[in-house]
């Protein structure tokens, strides 16, 4: 019969799977060292991104608090702006009304002292003054 598998004296065999064996082990040896050290740093990996996460969530807290103590919501600016104006425009008025007033007074102490022209000039810049006027004021040298 022919011979289909030749068969290998069992001491190489024997020799070759033995050296096979150790090598397998030292690989197992090296590697598993290997892994237990990576494990060990993705584990203290971890807890420095867990470490970082929170000191994030910490800070950002901090600046929302910063943000509602110093920052004045972009809604208002156009409100205050107007409010600003408004009060410029108040403030001009009362001027206004204390010059109207001013001339008022003045009117009887010049009619007292005789001086009905003076009066007749305060009369008329009063009424300047109650129309509004503000240009024939300023050529007579009166304050705004």
């Amino acid at each position: 019969t022919p011979n289909l598998m030749a068969i290998h004296p069992t001491e190489s065999l024997s020799t070759n799977l033995d050296a096979i064996e150790l090598a397998l082990l030292n690989q197992v040896r090296s590697k598993s060292s290997s892994f237990f050290r990576e494990t060990n740093r993705f584990s203290y990996l971890q807890h420095q991104v867990a470490e970082c996460v929170a000191e994030v969530q910490t800070l950002r807290s901090g600046l929302g608090n910063i943000k509602e103590r110093t920052v004045t919501d972009v809604e208002l600016i156009p409100i205050m702006d107007r409010k600003r104006g408004e009060l410029r425009l108040l403030a001009a008025v009362l001027d206004e009304v204390q010059d109207v007033v001013e001339v008022k007074g003045s009117v009887a102490g010049l009619i007292a002292a005789g001086d009905y022209v003076g009066a007749v000039a305060a009369i008329r810049n009063a009424r300047t003054l109650l129309r509004g006027d503000r240009k024939k004021r300023r050529k007579k040298g009166r304050r705004r």
